[in-house]
């Protein structure tokens, strides 16, 4: 809700997140948030030329706002490579980043990439400490 501010508002993710498939009811429910939903690539991405295609650009449709992402993903560490190209996208076309990162040091040590540089650009991010750590979880963001 914090970078959908506006009743109305489109978030995409995967169609493999948690978010789309567990919680999709509450966004639309609590925020008045429409989820849309992206083809999940097997390795956790999606392609941005289908983001692209999906965004709104009339004053009578939902308002792009927001984009959604889950790493890791069924076990596999979203690509950092991927995740940069994704940064520049929304920054290119106005979009905020939010990412559910559940198990962000399971991807940072799998990945050996600091956890840092992973939500690097993001707005938000989710984390988790009760898979593996058995704590409660936290949201932080900007």
């Amino acid at each position: 809700m914090n970078h959908c501010n506006v009743r109305g508002s489109e978030a995409y993710c995967g169609d493999s997140a948690h978010i789309l498939l567990n919680e999709q009811i509450g966004a639309a429910q609590i925020a008045g948030i429409n989820l849309r939903s992206l083809r999940n690539n097997i390795d956790g991405t999606f392609d941005l030329c289908e983001l692209q295609s999906k965004l709104r650009h009339r004053d009578h449709e939902p308002i792009s706002k927001l984009v959604l992402v889950k790493n890791t993903i069924d076990g596999k560490i979203v690509p950092q490579s991927w995740l940069k190209e994704l940064v520049s996208f929304c920054k290119k076309y106005n979009l905020k980043l939010h990412m559910d990162e559940a198990k962000l040091w399971n991807a940072s040590v799998g990945s050996g990439i600091p956890a840092k540089e992973i939500v690097s650009g993001f707005g938000s991010v989710t984390f988790c400490l009760s898979k593996g750590l058995e704590i409660a979880f936290f949201i932080s963001g900007k």
